[in-house]
């Protein structure tokens, strides 16, 4: 639930994940009593797994 009318992170509305419901106080309170994702929910960031990544490729970019 986020407190703003927009977001940079657009995926996470338009996967479900999140909902814009700005300073009002009937959407706030509505969203914390109904707003919850169902079932399993697209991954759009990724598998957590980046720093690793990282650290992969710098190290064998590196020599080492």
């Amino acid at each position: 639930i986020t407190l703003r009318e927009n977001t940079e992170w657009v995926e996470t509305v338009e996967a479900g994940w999140n909902v814009l419901v700005g300073a009002r106080r009937g959407e706030i309170v509505d969203a914390i009593k109904h707003f919850l994702p169902e079932g399993q929910q697209e991954v759009v960031f990724g598998e957590g797994n980046a720093s690793a990544l990282i650290r992969e490729a710098l190290t064998g970019f590196l020599g080492g």
